[in-house]
């Protein structure tokens, strides 16, 4: 009987032992991130992120007042991009003593001396005056980090991929020892829907530690991403913590506003994440005979693209465009005759595509063999010699009928000419579909200037929806087409004219530019109209632009729709 007691006592002891452990566990220990402690060492954190963007100065304050109730440090290298491209090195770094009124900031007069000691640093005071990167940033760390010494550095954003790994490599072995803090404002001057697909490639670069999606994200500085992606990888901090991610339109609630956008997070123990976010960017008809070389002859070409700029079409894993001709070996004619149909692009074509940042362009139209097959095959190797792949041909070769475009979720374009008569890409759609990737289809395809989808069109997408596509956009109508989703594949039957000179009427003057961010679940669409001034395309605002986009979207449902301008749909 005696033992009997002793067993259940036991026994009860070790029960009450047991559920204590789980109650202080559950109510008392943090478990947002397992790697987080009360008063935790630098050891533990990893590179931080924080906006210089001062719109956004309160969540900034909010993420590091959150920051220095779990971390401490005694030192802290803030970098930031050197904003006027001043001074005489690549780093700038500098001792110089900061009025913050009741803040007190403590230079590291140690590690300044020990970055100003390396060959490609230069300490210097004067770029430092301005330079907000630093100065809207240096007070809110003196704020919540108040015992840290600082080390302000300013690198330049003309700095090579290539050279980043031996500068990275000096400044760690200098000032490793410190908190790192990288102060980048993400896209810039574009609406607030391309942003967020800015964005998602950014932070996707981030997350899955790409060191060269990082350098092409677009930012303020790439040098500074790939640099805090190889911070984190140096220190093993291999969790990215994303605190905040918005930009300038969302919160003003404006959708054709241009923007600057934020990230703030930083990187911790922890596994790494494997974001599978790829992005891709798509634009109409561009022609560059007749009118628009004869506008641009005595100019530098990319000029053309002057009020779209060269930051819409970065940040994104495929940039394309359909390419309605041929790029010429020599000087090109300057025949502005409207019934000219054999054009011939200047040799100046890849250096206008490459400053939009164009990484892809179709050459399945009737167009591209204006010039016979050298014509074309000039045209495939100048594009390739620029590094933008060509897919597709006037005559549907199989050798070029499809690329791959490496990503978290890796791309297949298929370029089709379906006006020499169906092409039976069945399968390959399949082939890429099994293999796991995300497959669009880009047909040359319809009926030149007709609004509406004409039924051969919709045949055929929805023969390549059963067979696994994923994404449909068409071009050649010069017009912009309507929209439908097919049994959950969204088909744009056409984006219209992007560069052209078809000034006849002012549907043929304009288009859309289509940007999609590719998830596991789903594939967000955002849709930006064009118009087409003076040769010259650049993205629309107002009433024409509330009418383009409430017609395109007339169909999809009301629970699709994220605002005017974007939609989500779920992959099947």
């Amino acid at each position: 009987m005696k033992r009997g007691i002793s067993t259940f006592l036991a026994v009860l002891f070790c029960a009450t032992i047991l559920a204590l452990y789980f109650v202080v566990n559950y109510y008392f220990v943090d478990k947002s991130n397992p790697t987080k402690s009360k008063d935790a060492s630098i050891s533990e954190i990893g590179p931080i992120i924080i906006p210089h963007f001062d719109a956004f100065k309160d969540k900034r304050r909010e993420f590091l007042s959150n920051l220095s109730s779990e971390y401490k440090s005694e030192k802290i290298v803030l970098f930031s991009v050197n904003h006027f491209s001043v001074g005489t090195a690549d780093l700038l770094v500098t001792d110089r003593k900061w009025d913050y009124k009741d803040l007190e900031i403590k230079i590291d007069d140690e590690n300044v001396a020990k970055v100003a000691s390396l060959d490609f640093v230069a300490k210097e005071e004067n770029p430092f005056i301005f330079e907000h990167g630093i100065k809207n940033v240096l007070g809110d760390l003196a704020q919540y980090f108040p015992d840290a010494q600082i080390t302000p550095i300013i690198v330049r954003d003309d700095i090579a991929e290539e050279d980043l790994e031996e500068i990275f490599d000096q400044v760690y072995s200098a000032v490793g020892d410190s908190m790192s803090v990288f102060s980048i404002d993400f896209s810039h001057y574009c609406p607030s829907s391309m942003a967020q697909i800015h964005d998602a490639y950014s932070i996707s670069a981030l997350r899955n530690l790409d060191k060269s999606a990082s350098y092409k994200a677009e930012t303020d500085s790439p040098q500074l991403m790939n640099m805090a992606v190889r911070w984190a990888q140096k220190t093993d901090k291999k969790h990215f913590n994303l605190f905040y991610n918005s930009n300038s339109g969302e919160i003003a609630d404006n959708t054709e506003m241009e923007t600057t956008s934020v990230v703030l997070g930083y990187y911790s123990n922890g596994s790494q994440q494997k974001d599978k976010t790829s992005t891709a960017i798509f634009a109409g008809d561009v022609m560059l005979d007749r009118l628009v070389y004869h506008a641009y002859r005595n100019r530098k070409l990319e000029e053309v693209f002057s009020k779209i700029g060269n930051r819409f079409f970065s940040g994104a894993n495929l940039s394309m465009v359909n390419l309605e001709g041929p790029i010429s070996k020599t000087q090109i004619d300057d025949n502005i005759a409207a019934n000219n149909l054999v054009f011939n692009f200047p040799m100046q074509t890849p250096l206008a595509l490459s400053y939009l940042n164009i990484n892809a362009v179709s050459l399945a139209n009737n167009h591209t063999n204006n010039a016979g097959h050298a014509g074309f095959e000039n045209t495939v190797d100048v594009l390739n010699k620029a590094q933008i792949s060509s897919i597709g041909s006037y005559d549907n070769r199989k050798d070029s009928i499809s690329r791959v475009f490496d990503g978290p979720t890796p791309i297949a374009l298929i370029a089709t000419h379906e006006l020499i008569g169906p092409s039976e890409i069945e399968e390959v759609i399949e082939e890429h579909s099994l293999q796991g990737r995300f497959v669009i289809v880009f047909p040359h395809w319809g009926s030149e200037y007709s609004k509406k989808h004409v039924a051969a069109q919709e045949e055929a997408a929805r023969k390549w929806q059963k067979a696994g596509a994923n994404l449909v956009i068409g071009s050649h109508p010069h017009v912009v087409e309507d929209f439908e989703i097919i049994d959950g594949t969204p088909v744009v039957y056409s984006l219209g004219n992007f560069v052209f000179d078809q000034n006849f009427s002012r549907e043929t003057n304009e288009g859309l530019i289509v940007g999609a961010v590719i998830s596991e679940n789903n594939i967000k669409l955002s849709f930006f109209p064009v118009k087409i001034s003076g040769q010259t395309p650049e993205l629309m605002c107002g009433q024409r632009r509330a009418e383009i986009l409430e017609g395109l979207l007339e169909n999809v449902a009301s629970t699709q729709k994220v605002n005017d301008d974007t939609i989500i749909i779920n992959r099947n």
